[in-house]
């Protein structure tokens, strides 16, 4: 009797684990995008300071407006690196979390087999399609845990491109203002 008791204590001692596990990974994330915030508003800080002391030299409109230009590309940057770290912080945090969803689930279906493998053996043929549905959508998690982790590879590349193109286009567009 004590057995099943054990199996089931230690499917709920994994069950906490993991929960536990996955709140720490948010938690990080969410410490990644608040030290990304903290950051950027340093930065922001710091250059304003650098732009009010370069407007404070201009002696003309002629000479603020090829510096209003820059400061405008200099914000979009920075926007855009803004945004790209956030993103990629809330895509690590997501990546984590899935990835400790998937070991969490593996251990379950392990877990179960083994129990399964050990019932008595009248319990055998309905043991064995439950044995066989657990196979199946182990597989099956599996199969969606790949197309989820590629969608984010995917995700991903496609923001480094898109950010990439972006700072080309405002290299090139301070290049001409300068």
């Amino acid at each position: 009797m004590t057995q099943p008791n054990e199996h089931l204590l230690q499917l709920y001692r994994a069950n906490l684990k993991t929960t536990l596990e996955v709140m720490k990974v948010c938690l990080e994330g969410a410490e990644r995008l608040r030290t990304s915030q903290l950051q950027a508003i340093q930065d922001a800080k710091a250059d304003g300071a650098e732009w009010r002391q370069e407007m404070e030299t201009a002696n003309s409109v002629e000479e603020l407006l090829p510096i209003q230009q820059r400061l405008a590309l200099a914000q979009l940057e920075n926007v855009l690196g803004y945004w790209s770290g956030l993103f990629s912080a809330v895509t690590r945090a997501q990546v984590e979390s899935i990835r400790q969803t998937q070991a969490y689930a593996s251990s379950v279906a392990s877990e179960l087999k083994r129990s399964l493998e050990q019932a008595p053996p009248e319990d055998n043929p309905t043991l064995a399609s439950f044995n066989q549905m657990l196979s199946e959508a182990c597989s099956a998690y599996e199969r969606a845990a790949e197309a989820n982790e590629q969608a984010i590879r995917i995700a991903e590349s496609a923001i480094v491109t898109a950010d990439a193109g972006i700072r080309t286009v405002v290299a090139d567009s301070t290049r001409k203002v300068a």
